[in-house]
């Protein structure tokens, strides 16, 4: 009984200081930036948008039928994850790196050096 209670244990704590670890990179990052009110004003308006987001998935007419859709394509792109990087064994990393490489090279304006 005790060695099945200290796993979860150990996991929140692996878990809390990943998310530490998450909240020191940001602010990092933050206090490295040349133009913080810049990136402050998009971090911003990012939470505006899924405030927003949230508000238009939540309405009574949407309700009905959004929800459903949803969770049919949540189940489809995780099965189709799964495959590619469990089955075909393709490096997840490299994908999420070309993939923020793409995004970085588009350059926010007010964020180019």
């Amino acid at each position: 009984p005790l060695r099945a209670r200290a796993a979860p244990r150990r996991a929140a704590a692996r878990s809390a200081t990943s998310v530490g670890d998450l909240v020191d990179n940001m602010k990092k990052k933050f206090d490295a930036s040349d133009n913080q009110p810049v990136v402050a004003g998009y971090g911003a308006a990012a939470l505006a948008f899924l405030v927003v987001v949230d508000k238009v998935v939540n309405l009574p007419v949407l309700n009905l039928v959004l929800p459903k859709f949803l969770e049919v394509a949540g189940v489809v792109t995780v099965a189709l994850l799964a495959f590619r990087y469990v089955k075909e064994g393709e490096d997840a990393e490299a994908d999420i790196d070309a993939a923020l490489e793409k995004i970085n090279s588009v350059g926010l304006p007010g964020l180019k050096k």
